[in-house]
């Protein structure tokens, strides 16, 4: 715990995994060779929501030297499930098939998101993994909040982050996520969480809180090449350091 956490967080790799994200996860590695955990914030891979065999082997291609030596902790995005029903009545969402057979995680958290949200710490830090999809779609807000509030309460350790893939403080135009923000958000700022690692809007961001707290501190990132608008808001409060970059 005395020993300096050197860790590597992905956003969105999603697209053109095997040409360009690999370069990206090369180049992360080049600067932090000493990293031996690697966070991803999900939509791991785009087609066939999550469905394509194809696309999840050019993700483990595109960064096969660097998973066969690292720990990985992947948060679930919007891209590792697929609707049924669409436009009708009975839409829902279900996680695709991959994710449960693809990745060794731990099965510690609620019951609603037992394959998707877990926690673990590692080298004085606990880090809390979150399913934003199914807060968003499914009604799980509150179910993970309560374990959210249980795993941080019990952290033996300085230091905390929480992974998840749709932001809190959206970057991207358009876009918010008030279930998050109502049901979640609370638990991270009461337990005063270091830092909240997200994804989904393809564009980078970094910020305090919205209470003028130091902490946390939230971050937004993209890892492939597609990416967004940024909000009014976003323009408005942070200051630009970079155009069409893959950060």
């Amino acid at each position: 715990a005395d020993t300096p956490l050197t860790l590597l967080y992905f956003g969105d790799t999603q697209n053109k995994n095997l040409s360009l994200v690999s370069r990206v996860i090369r180049q992360a590695w080049r600067s932090a060779p000493d990293a031996r955990l690697a966070l991803f914030a999900g939509d791991l891979v785009s087609g066939k929501d999550g469905q394509d065999d194809n696309e999840w082997a050019e993700w483990f291609e595109a960064g096969r030297w660097l998973l066969e030596g690292t720990a990985v902790a992947p948060a679930p995005g919007n891209h590792e499930y697929h609707e049924e029903g669409e436009d009708t009545p009975q839409a829902t969402r279900t996680l695709g098939n991959h994710w449960p057979v693809t990745f060794a995680l731990p099965r510690n958290g609620p019951s609603a998101t037992a394959r998707t949200s877990y926690w673990f710490d590692y080298q004085g830090v606990r880090i809390a993994v979150l399913d934003g999809t199914s807060v968003l779609d499914l009604g799980t807000g509150p179910a993970q909040a309560q374990w959210l509030d249980t795993v941080l309460a019990d952290n033996p350790h300085p230091w905390s982050i929480v992974l998840i893939h749709q932001p809190f403080f959206s970057p991207r135009a358009d876009r918010e996520n008030q279930k998050l923000v109502e049901q979640v958000l609370p638990v991270i700022r009461r337990h005063k969480v270091d830092l909240v690692l997200q994804g989904h809007d393809h564009t980078y961001g970094r910020r305090g809180d919205d209470a003028g707290q130091v902490t946390p501190v939230f971050v937004v990132s993209v890892a492939g090449p597609k990416q967004y608008r940024l909000s009014d808001m976003a323009r408005k409060t942070m200051r630009p350091v970079g155009e069409d970059t893959q950060l």
